[in-house]
């Protein structure tokens, strides 16, 4: 792996792919795939998301010039989509709790007021209990699926399950570089919500191609992420 940098460059994966003379056709097929997924829910986008973890494996090893192949030749589709698979499962496993209490918080709001109110019509105080719940519930979330990013990472990384499942491991990595964590994660939001929005001005394929830009700067923040924990003297994931 490349030594990292002194400082992080959160941001750094929204410029590097251009270096790939090849980098339009290729976010160009990710975006047909994740537009895919309107269609044939899962499988195009999960197949992005293997792509991705390849893109994660290259830069750590150093290779940010170029994007790795994204073909759907043979069986290439199914390696992709077991990969990304693999690691989408994981980060959801990660999330779940903290999807279900904050679901369970703004359903709970929601059944109060209708049990004590019916026949009534919504009052500002509803919409104000529910916008304070989704206060709570999104920094939660928001923290929760910065660890699950940790463990989804070291799926990508070694290409098995069981690392994103040992709890204690993924734990002391993602306390390790939380502070990264959740600044990277709230840029690349921030980012992705402006990209996208500025790809549905254009057309709904735009938007679809700045997804799969998001998905890949994402894979090279967290590339980074774990070169800066080989740097703190972090136990490598997989041997690249």
């Amino acid at each position: 792996a490349s030594e990292p940098r002194k400082t992080m460059d959160y941001l750094r994966g929204y410029q590097s792919f251009r270096r790939d003379r090849t980098w339009v056709q290729k976010f160009g097929l990710a975006a047909l795939l994740l537009a895919s997924g309107l269609l044939l829910p899962l499988v195009g986008p999960l197949m992005v998301y293997g792509w991705r973890a390849r893109l994660l494996r290259e830069q750590v090893r150093g290779n940010e010039d170029q994007l790795p192949a994204l073909s759907l030749k043979g069986l290439e589709w199914m390696r992709l989509l077991v990969e990304g698979a693999r690691a989408a499962t994981v980060r959801l496993l990660w999330n779940l709790p903290a999807l279900a209490t904050a679901s369970g918080l703004i359903l709970g709001i929601q059944w109060a007021w209708t049990k004590g109110h019916r026949g009534v019509e919504l009052s500002a105080s509803f919409f104000v209990c529910m916008f304070l719940a989704c206060l709570i519930a999104l920094p939660a979330l928001l923290l929760s699926d910065a660890f699950a990013k940790v463990a989804s990472l070291r799926v990508e990384l070694s290409g098995d399950v069981r690392k994103g499942l040992e709890v204690r491991a993924t734990w002391e990595m993602a306390q390790a570089l939380l502070h990264h964590l959740v600044i990277g994660s709230l840029l690349n939001v921030l980012l992705a919500s402006l990209l996208v929005s500025l790809g549905l001005l254009a057309a709904i394929v735009g938007a679809f191609f700045m997804l799969a830009l998001v998905f890949a700067a994402e894979g090279s923040f967290m590339a980074q992420l774990y070169r800066r924990w080989l740097h703190l003297g972090g136990e490598r994931v997989a041997s690249l």
